[in-house]
């Protein structure tokens, strides 16, 4: 999966069923993502359009703090697990009520 999303020509060079492999990509998303969605609306006690925008900054830092480029082109799995292990330490490490800078 990985090297399809690097480069799809290269990948089908290689002999990887692209198509396979995009189309897998897209249905594993979606059920991960509907069970996502299921788990956070028993969390909350219902489902609403915008529930789970708090959590978008926050994931969208694990991903560049694990070395994933903002501009596409570099990434690895180990680093973006790395990254939400080291945010989720860091969040959790700053006591309720404390901000991380001064305002």
């Amino acid at each position: 999966m990985h090297a399809v999303g690097q480069n799809r020509t290269a990948a089908a060079l290689a002999g990887i069923n692209v198509t396979r492999i995009v189309i897998s990509a897209f249905v594993l998303s979606n059920v991960l993502a509907g069970m996502a969605g299921t788990l956070l609306g028993g969390y909350f006690g219902g489902a609403s359009q915008d529930m789970g925008v708090s959590y978008l900054m926050t994931s969208v830092a694990a991903t560049v703090i694990g070395g994933t480029s903002a501009s596409g082109g570099k990434s690895s799995v180990a680093g973006a697990v790395a990254g939400s292990l080291l945010l989720i330490i860091l969040i959790a490490s700053v006591p309720k009520g404390r901000k991380l800078a001064a305002a």
